[in-house]
């Protein structure tokens, strides 16, 4: 069985734990760096690992992940390879050019924890 990658901001530590509590409360698995990464691994390494093996990515949107450069390169990644790309909406944000090309054919979920039975079954 797969897992959803978690792309985010280190400014959304808060948002994340919340995010990670609702996955693990709906059996969902997730990866997250620096948790899953072990000691001594190279980050860029372990992290493209990570997007290859993940059955989709959950992108944690807001004005600081959309201004990420690791952001843009795991959700640019995660595109090349034909990831499924779930936006969470962490606040009132306006795309900008390079998300709104990624994100163009995405449907943005809400945040925090207001997903349908429906929108939990894609996740």
């Amino acid at each position: 069985m797969g897992y959803a990658f978690i792309s985010y901001s280190s400014h959304q530590q808060r948002q994340l734990c919340q995010v990670k509590e609702y996955l693990e409360s709906n059996s969902i698995a997730f990866w997250s760096a620096p948790d899953d990464i072990p000691i001594g691994s190279k980050y860029s390494e372990v992290i493209t690992q990570a997007i290859t093996n993940a059955s989709c990515v959950l992108f944690l949107l807001s004005d600081h992940s959309q201004n990420s450069t690791y952001c843009k390169l795991e959700i640019a990644l995660a595109l090349q390879q034909g990831k499924p790309i779930l936006p969470i909406r962490l606040e009132d944000v306006i795309l900008n050019d390079d998300f709104t090309l990624y994100l163009s054919r995405s449907e943005i979920f809400p945040f925090p924890g207001k997903f349908t039975t429906a929108k939990t079954n894609k996740l």
